[in-house]
């Protein structure tokens, strides 16, 4: 199981960080954006942790994250610590109505810049019992 589980996270690692930028970022300098993947638990669960890194600050962003819905499917998406002002929401429900959509946008609005470093939102997957990790 955890040569199974390996090779879908790795799989997901490359969906999720080639089409994740959506940015509008104010300040367009060297900012780096990195999403972190968590191990499987034993619920067959792992977290997907997007990171800012050096910013120069923004008041918006919309993500697109894509993933293969054969393969694994979000179960929750929650706001980081750097998020603490301003508006999240996404289309996480449209997900739950129809699992094979395939992406969860997350749209994020503030009236200032934020400009800290750290988490921007987390995303819960749970690897689907078909799964085979070919």
């Amino acid at each position: 199981m955890l040569m199974l589980s390996r090779r879908i996270i790795s799989s997901s690692i490359i969906i999720i960080f080639v089409l994740v930028m959506g940015c509008t970022v104010v300040n367009a300098e060297n900012f780096s954006i990195s999403v972190n993947v968590g191990e499987l638990n034993d619920a067959k669960e792992f977290d997907a942790t997007f990171v800012i890194s050096d910013n120069p600050g923004f008041a918006s962003f919309q993500f697109d994250v894509e993933y293969d819905p054969s393969f694994m499917h979000p179960i929750s998406v929650q706001q980081g610590h750097v998020l603490y002002d301003g508006t999240m929401n996404t289309n996480f429900n449209n997900v739950l109505d129809d699992p094979k959509i395939g992406s969860v946008t997350i749209y994020f609005v503030n009236n200032v810049n934020i400009v800290g470093n750290g988490e921007l939102f987390k995303v819960r997957f749970k690897v689907t019992d078909t799964a085979n990790g070919t």
